[in-house]
């Protein structure tokens, strides 16, 4: 009595000293006779393992290692051999990653032992786990020998190698993991045994020799049989000793004294020996003990209890910031004792580590995915499948949102934790607080109350129970908290709140819900996207639960042409420059433009100073730009430098940005329009939020320009519109001016120009390239009121982007197309 008291003492000790140390079990449930699944969590690191324990005593388990499509070389994930492997009787109930190997094949850097058959067997030092008939596990080392003897046990000679190369005077052993044939050549002899008993390691197997080649050449290898191929002195020994209708032994061994090896998976690193870590020590010992090893990585182990009766196979998720960092081998060791392993050998980790419990990967790749690898260790289950006797629920407790649904994880398994389906949610008696939501066939949904809600399941005589909590938040904060949008443009509010730890941070805005308060000036979808629907002013209110915000919107849908700075005065402009361009000689000016809507610009003459690109910047009074433009357009007449012209802008927030024009100004003696697309605003941190302000220009003058003389004018916006055709009555005289959007847009190579005249005017139809020349004039000269149409063929024209301008008087409008070939 007193002993027992001490075991229970001593383990309450250490499950306390375990749940300090900031582990706890997340996920719980029964898999299979004898099975059952741990995920446990450190938030705090944070770590993320991955725990499987089988009881081997239980007559229904096995423990069997598996190629990749049963071959030598080759790869195949985890999950895929689970499921290509189970059949009836034999039912992968979970599985692990196995070996190392060459990434370039997949053949493995160890042997691999399954069932009794190597699948070849390389010289290698590296600790690996073992399995033997008698249903134990053990680590050891692949120290491979073996023997064929004679039918009548007088003579033997050594086995080198199985499924590797065969030498001079050498026996060699070929089965079906090689493939259909030893691969060998001429020169020796090879034998076709077939075996008459299971095939064990540390064991006898019988064959019978079924034929004998007097000349070995890459003799097939029958489905479950296998050949002996000899050279030199080894085919002497073939011919004198393995004559058809022999029985001859053949004798494997490995450097234990247990008996029946079955299986036997390569590894590096033994972690635990009897409890006590022997992880670098052994590390050292194998020459595989290196930072990998010692750091924190995502990790795959097989580990044992006491007397080997017990199973653990355990995954650590690593290399994935905020989720899982990896464990490094010492802080394994720990883990993996406190919760009873007593030994443990180190399998392939890294990408590779991979658990798979009935044929679904349970852990998080540090791939991203579930990598292909050489080769598995797999648990199986032969019980029957029977009726649904139990339901479990994985997880004790699950966090959820207000107003949001969650599968509670109800499971049905049968006597033998086969999984079932759960047909009649009637035969299962589901308890909750109504209050807090409801509950229909496995999904729970929240309402607007936070706090907790435990559901309890039950069905015979089980009873499994789940608390879901339903977070509070507070503090609700949308943003922007003012915004401008148009109708083509939309924007993405931004959402955070203050959790219940009291910080705050942006939240998914998947949890919110969203509702504009006049839907006839905008509409907002269930992710806070909002886009106008025609001008004017709304609010949008935010909600979770009973918290919401409220935050303006405003809808301004521009359409033309409109005028920012027609430049008739420099009373407002500001110049200002860099050290590579020398002020003193340089100056601003106002000069008469005749050609233009007005009949001033502003003339810049400059000097530039050292061996840098000089800037000049002229600054204006801020000027808000109505709605949401799509380029801005300059009139430019240069003077042959490569210099170029940016705007400068100032978004809703106060945070500035420049737009540039679309190539240099290499040009001279004649104004272009300079086209400035706002979608290349600069720095482009995708959250321009409008109204945006106009603030000014900068030249970049050229580092090989001297002096020179630039012109500047008409300062104005134009507005993207949906691409449609509108609908006039060509006998109609129309109410104003307006140009409409070409249609079709895109298109190659034609397109058609609508516009609309109120009055007789002088009409011209341009059509011009981004960098403002003018490639194309569709019309020029007087037009009477009413409705035209204008075909533009652009066949002779090179892809992109084009804009299409129409003066009508002193009335100019400008939009834009595009042009695919």
């Amino acid at each position: 009595m007193k002993n027992k008291l001490f075991v229970l003492m001593v383990m309450l000790f250490y499950s306390i000293l375990f749940a300090q140390s900031g582990y706890k079990v997340q996920e719980n449930y029964k898999f299979g006779p004898g099975c059952e699944y741990k995920k446990y969590v450190n938030q705090s690191l944070p770590m993320q393992i991955h725990v499987s324990i089988m009881d081997l005593n239980n007559s229904y388990l096995s423990v069997e290692c598996a190629t990749s499509f049963d071959k030598m070389s080759g790869k195949e994930t985890t999950s895929a051999v689970s499921k290509r492997t189970s059949s009836g009787g034999h039912q992968a109930v979970c599985a692990v990653n196995g070996d190392f190997y060459d990434t370039s094949n997949g053949v493995t850097l160890s042997p691999c032992l399954i069932n009794g058959e190597f699948t070849h067997t390389p010289f290698n030092h590296r600790k690996g786990f073992a399995y033997a008939q008698e249903k134990k596990g053990l680590i050891l080392r692949p120290w491979f020998s073996a023997s064929v003897i004679s039918e009548n046990r007088a003579e033997s000679y050594a086995i080198t190698n199985i499924n590797l190369a065969c030498e001079q005077d050498e026996i060699c052993l070929y089965n079906n993991y090689i493939g259909s044939s030893t691969g060998t050549s001429a020169g020796g002899t090879e034998c076709l045994l077939s075996a008459v008993t299971d095939w064990y390691v540390n064991d006898t197997v019988l064959c019978v020799v079924e034929v004998l080649d007097s000349i070995s050449n890459n003799r097939s290898i029958p489905e479950g049989k296998c050949v002996l191929s000899g050279s030199g002195t080894g085919a002497g020994f073939l011919r004198s000793y393995c004559q058809v209708g022999d029985t001859v032994r053949i004798v494997q061994r490995f450097s234990t004294d247990v008996e029946k090896i079955t299986q036997y998976m390569g590894g590096a690193c033994q972690m635990m020996e009897n409890g006590i870590n022997v992880a670098e020590a052994s590390g050292i010992e194998e020459g595989v003990w290196s930072a990998y090893l010692s750091g924190r990585n995502p990790r795959t182990v097989i580990g044992f209890n006491e007397d080997s009766t017990v199973i653990y196979f355990v995954v650590v998720d690593g290399r994935q910031a905020g989720f899982s960092i990896g464990m490094g081998m010492n802080e394994l060791v720990d883990f993996m004792s406190a919760i009873g392993i007593k030994n443990a050998v180190n399998l392939d980790g890294g990408g590779s580590s991979t658990m798979v419990v009935r044929h679904s990967v349970k852990n998080s790749p540090s791939d991203g995915a579930e990598r292909a690898v050489a080769n598995a260790v797999l648990c199986y289950s032969s019980s029957q499948t029977g009726d649904m006797e139990h339901i479990q629920i994985a997880k004790d407790s699950i966090a959820i949102y207000k107003n949001t649904s969650v599968n509670v994880g109800i499971t049905a398994w049968d006597e033998y934790y086969n999984p079932k389906n759960i047909s009649d949610w009637d035969l299962i008696d589901v308890a909750y607080d109504g209050l807090m939501g409801s509950f229909l066939e496995n999904i729970f949904t929240s309402n607007n109350l936070s706090g907790d809600c435990r559901i309890t399941a039950s069905y015979k005589n089980d009873i499994d129970t789940l608390m879901i909590h339903v977070i509070e938040l507070s503090d609700i904060s949308a943003y922007p908290e003012i915004l401008t949008i148009d109708s083509v443009n939309s924007v993405k509010y931004e959402i955070s709140a203050k959790n219940e730890s009291g910080s705050t941070k942006i939240y998914n805005n998947s949890i919110f819900t969203f509702a504009v308060t006049d839907p006839t000036i905008a509409e907002i979808d269930s992710e806070g996207v909002i886009i106008g629907k025609q001008g004017g002013e709304t609010d949008v209110v935010i909600a979770y639960g009973d918290e919401t915000d409220t935050v303006r919107v405003r809808v301004q849908i521009g359409e033309g042409e409109i005028v920012v700075d027609e430049i008739e005065s420099i009373s407002a402009w500001n110049m200002r420059t860099d050290a590579y361009i020398d002020e003193a000689n340089t100056s601003i000016s106002l000069c008469d433009r005749s050609t233009g809507t007005g009949t001033k610009a502003i003339q810049v003459d400059y000097t530039r100073t050292g061996d840098e690109d000089g800037n000049i910047y002229l600054e204006t009074n801020a000027i808000d730009l109505y709605g949401v433009p799509s380029d801005i357009l300059i009139d430019v007449e240069s003077d042959s430098n490569k210099n170029w012209i940016y705007a400068l802008m100032e978004d809703n927030r106060g945070v500035e940005y420049s737009v540039k024009c679309a190539s240099s100004l290499k040009y001279k003696n004649e104004y272009r329009t300079q086209y400035l697309d706002f979608s290349k605003m600069l720095p482009a941190d995708g959250e321009q939020l409008y109204p945006l302000k106009f603030k000014g220009l900068r030249l970049r003058i050229d580092d090989k320009a001297t002096s020179g003389s630039m012109y500047i004018d008409r300062v104005r916006v134009i507005y993207p519109t949906w691409t449609a055709i509108e609908d006039h009555d060509a006998n109609v005289i129309p109410e104003n001016f307006k140009l409409l959007q070409n249609y079709p847009n895109p298109f190659n190579p034609s397109t058609c120009i609508d516009f609309q005249l109120s009055s007789d005017a002088h009409v011209e139809l341009s059509i011009y390239s981004l960098n403002g020349k003018k490639v194309a004039t569709l019309l020029n000269g007087v037009r009477a009121a009413g409705n035209y149409s204008v075909h533009f063929d652009a066949s002779d024209l090179a892809g992109g982007v084009y804009f299409y301008r129409l003066q009508a008087g002193n009335w100019v409008d400008t939009k834009k197309m595009l042009l695919i070939k």
